[in-house]
């Protein structure tokens, strides 16, 4: 009886937000036990149609919020401060992108840095494309495509709506916090109840299915460099077991909190990515990868509407589909994960700086990143042929130990890399935990209760590992794409409500201090930002 009573204490804990998408992950999880093989082939045939329907959407809707994200902070808007004119930054610079950047794709750029260059080197996109050089450069192209400004500007509107309404119209930090209106008390409460329950319930499952993708990644690479280096053979026991101990250590981090937890975290594994990406560039390619990186960047900005709208003489018709809408619908999933993370550490910057600090600074790290590794990876593959004539998916998680193996220094670097995946594992997991927690219970600030921490941590990485098994990442980037589509359509609305708040703010604000600046004109009042 007493442990009955204590587990019922701790389920009474949990606030109504976490019941409802609770319960969906938690009978996925047991479909997933019952019949895997059932529930891969209705994922992936959803997803099939998911893709010849809405695929178009997906680019022209990631299309849009660049160009959005990009042309903001040069109108006045951008002078606009999360917080209020006299709001001060919470973290220092450094701090603030370390978290940012770690949130948003530390794990991926462990994951693909090497991958994904390669592969689109072997298996070059457009069918006019042969020769070595030009098939070089295409690959780095779309590999700054797919990780570039594009997905950065989706998190930075994301951000920006989130830490607007939170911060500067006291209306929470929920993707339902534009419905809300003020009572007589002043206080912000929604005039449609079950509207902003239902929108509360979309965004938190593309978070748990967003974060869970990214998790099977990197389970499946913590796999490849444990049989790497101790010879340990990939099974179903091995999977649980690393689940296991990265659930413990994710969790134990998430409920340190944001101060000892994640900004630990982030900035150490902002170091040490610095680390072994100086490492990379020393011992690798360095000619090759500075003409790759001067050559390819230009052209990569260029070509962005082009690439932005699925143009182009594909090899395989169904490239686009297959590459950059499911790269977009990933991107999509972790807005609101990602966004709300950001906006919740970004009180008292403006909307320029966020812009720069959201977008231009960790794009140029990433094209650094893949221009790094891809080139290194290319080269090597030219000389060894280590993966035959082709690559393929399937062997994508064993590339980075494959090409660390070729150089000097191979078990220090195999060592740092698979730390440095563990970190940004643990990072991205307890991020997501205290985000989704946080818009449980109704998008409150304040540290989110211990229970429903611990409840979301243990869900989703079940989630994860169950579907790893049912049919490893590609499952795992299916069922990612079928249930990010109504959250699109969602920050469609968002975007749009956001920028016309911002004009009326923006005007209001203005008005007042156009009133203060006639009753002192002598100017000592400060200026609204």
């Amino acid at each position: 009886m007493p442990l009955l009573n204590t587990i019922l204490r701790f389920f009474r804990t949990l606030p109504i937000g976490f019941w409802l998408p609770g319960s969906v992950v938690f009978a996925l999880c047991l479909a997933a036990v019952w019949n895997s093989e059932a529930l891969s082939a209705q994922v992936h045939e959803v997803n099939m149609w998911i893709l010849s329907l809405f695929g178009d959407f997906y680019l022209w809707f990631v299309w849009i919020s660049l160009l959005a994200f990009v042309l903001l902070p040069l109108t006045p808007l951008g002078s606009i401060r999360l917080g209020g004119p006299q709001a001060k930054p919470v973290h220092s610079f450094w701090s603030w992108f370390a978290m940012l950047f770690c949130a948003g794709m530390g794990t991926g750029f462990m994951f693909w840095g090497s991958a994904e260059p390669l592969y689109h080197y072997m298996n070059p996109p457009l069918a006019d494309v042969v020769a070595r050089p030009a098939r070089e450069a295409l690959a780095l192209r779309y590999t700054f495509f797919h990780w570039g400004v594009s997905p950065w500007a989706v998190y930075g509107m994301t951000a920006l709506a989130i830490g607007f309404w939170g911060y500067n119209l006291k209306q929470g930090f929920c993707f339902s916090s534009f419905l809300l209106e003020p009572d007589e008390a002043g206080r912000a409460k929604s005039p449609r109840p079950w509207l902003t329950g239902a929108i509360d319930f979309v965004t938190t499952i593309a978070i748990v299915f967003g974060i869970a993708a990214t998790l099977g990644m990197g389970i499946l690479q913590i796999e490849s460099g444990l049989a790497r280096m101790f010879g340990w053979v990939p099974s179903p026991g091995l999977t649980v077991g690393i689940l296991t101990a990265i659930t413990i250590a994710f969790l134990t981090s998430a409920l340190m909190g944001l101060e000892k937890g994640i900004k630990t975290l982030s900035t150490s594994s902002m170091w040490l990515s610095f680390l072994l990406l100086a490492l990379i560039i020393a011992m690798g390619p360095i000619h090759a990868m500075l003409n790759g990186f001067m050559t390819v960047f230009p052209e990569y900005i260029t070509s962005l509407g082009k690439m932005s709208l699925g143009m182009g003489n594909f090899h395989d018709d169904a490239w686009v589909g297959v590459w950059t809408v499911k790269y977009w619908s990933w991107w999509i999933a972790w807005a609101p994960f990602v966004g709300l993370f950001i906006a919740l550490i970004s009180k008292g910057r403006t909307v320029r700086e966020l812009t720069f600090g959201v977008m231009i600074v960790p794009t140029m790290f990433s094209c650094l990143w893949f221009t790094a590794f891809g080139e290194t990876a290319i080269r090597l593959q030219q000389k060894y042929q280590l993966f035959g004539a082709s690559l393929e998916l399937e062997q994508v998680s064993t590339v980075l130990y494959q090409i660390l193996s070729q150089m000097e220094g191979t078990t220090f670097l195999a060592w740092l890399s698979l730390i440095l995946i563990a970190i940004n594992f643990i990072n991205s997991a307890d991020s997501a935990t205290y985000t989704i927690s946080t818009l449980s219970q109704g998008g409150r600030q304040g540290h989110p209760p211990l229970s429903l921490q611990l409840m979301w941590g243990v869900l989703f990485s079940l989630l994860a590992g169950l579907l790893l098994l049912s049919g490893g990442i590609e499952v795992l980037q299916e069922v990612t794409a079928v249930t990010v589509l109504p959250f699109t359509f969602l920050l469609v609305v968002i975007f749009g409500v956001m920028l016309v708040r911002m004009v009326q703010y923006y005007r209001e604000h203005r008005a007042v201090e156009a009133t203060r600046s006639a009753q002192d004109p002598e100017g000592t009042l400060k200026k609204v930002s």
